[in-house]
């Protein structure tokens, strides 16, 4: 599959001849996109926008989780006793126009009601997280920023552990706090310590991250494609949805198979996050999409990036459902329950894309 992904990404004949005609630097090219006002995503994907362009493949969800509506109420109640915003403010709005509560229900079908509102919480506090660290120009202006969320980091990280630090009342280390007492109420120990790993690998990926958003350069398609990969936190909600339905631990980290399906699943999560935010990313400002990258280095055009992409998603869809379909997954009851947890990621979270308000997405409506 990974040599699948670099061939789609780097090796294309059509990409090879447009590199060669267009020489510009992948920075200066970067710079004139961020420039650029026309939307980019101003379609459907998934509707015929163009001749020869390819649609993107997969199924919206109708039904959603019959807990969404109170998980919604009480996230939101939530975020505002951590102190993370407050009633009438502008994030607190994003948050409503946003719906994360919907995207924890799509993705997390199996748990109980009780169990999604802190799954919502958990969504909740990994995306105001993100945007803090994919916020440019604040990271630019105030150069007291970085070393302040590092501090943060550095809380997270233990409270992920089992400790409860110093600085641990910062309104974001609170709500971890909040969400990691209620998870291990419900996560083995092996699991907890999974789960710490993991959270510690992409909070350093995103400490990195914000390097890059202060410097010009724009990574090369094999470089942003593993860093992705820990920038999503996907890997850390795997191992929540393992932990409640009893998945042994042990038998999934011994697991190949389990590795590939999981990163499966997290590239079609991150890639699709990058299609459906990219106009959101030119914005601010910020070159850490996929589609920027692609544009940058191979394509030397964001319209024939963004079909690549589309191309890349269906493409990985294609491999995790043949994959889930084998012997191997269905020998091992551990390892087919794991397939489901990546599956219900891969459709739900494309499910969210039409429902939430957050990337602006008019074709939202369509379905």
């Amino acid at each position: 599959y990974c040599l699948k992904t670099n061939f789609i990404a780097n090796t294309s004949q059509k990409q090879r001849t447009l590199c060669t005609l267009y020489k510009q630097s992948a920075t200066a090219f970067a710079s004139r996109a961020m420039r650029q006002t026309q939307q980019i995503l101003s379609f459907d994907p998934m509707v015929e926008h163009g001749s020869g362009r390819p649609l993107l493949r997969g199924k919206v969800l109708r039904n959603i989780h019959p807990g969404e509506a109170r998980a919604f109420r009480e996230s939101l109640d939530w975020v505002v006793d951590c102190g993370i915003t407050e009633v009438g403010s502008v994030l607190y709005a994003k948050f409503q126009q946003a719906r994360f509560s919907a995207l924890a229900a799509l993705v997390y079908p199996y748990a109980t009601s009780e169990q999604l509102v802190w799954l919502s919480k958990f969504v909740v506090f990994l995306f105001a997280y993100d945007d803090v660290n994919d916020d440019r120009e604040q990271l630019v202006q105030n150069p007291t920023l970085d070393g302040e969320l590092e501090m943060l980091e550095e809380s997270l990280m233990s409270i992920a552990r089992g400790s409860r630090p110093r600085g641990a009342e910062q309104p974001l280390a609170r709500a971890f706090a909040d969400f990691m007492a209620e998870f291990q109420r419900y996560a083995s120990d092996d699991w907890l310590a999974c789960f710490a790993d993991d959270v510690e690998d992409y909070l350093l990926a995103n400490r990195m991250e914000r390097k890059v958003h202060v410097s010009d350069n724009v990574m090369k398609p094999a470089d942003y494609i593993p860093c992705r990969r820990s920038l999503s936190a996907c890997r850390a909600g795997f191992d929540v949805g393992a932990a409640l339905l009893g998945i042994d631990c042990a038998k999934i980290r011994s697991s190949e198979i389990a590795r590939v399906m999981a990163t499966l699943g997290n590239d079609h999560f991150s890639w699709l996050n990058d299609l459906f935010g990219i106009d959101r990313d030119l914005k601010q400002g910020t070159a850490s999409n996929l589609i920027i990258c692609l544009a940058a280095h191979t394509t030397h055009d964001l319209h024939h990036a963004l079909d690549m992409t589309v191309n890349m998603l269906n493409e990985t869809c294609t491999t995790f459902f043949e994959l889930e379909h084998s012997e191997h997954v269905r020998a091992d009851p551990d390892v087919r329950l794991y397939s489901q947890i990546v599956r219900s990621s891969i459709v739900g979270t494309l499910s969210w894309y039409y429902r939430s308000e957050r990337y602006n997405a008019a074709h939202a409506k369509q379905h």
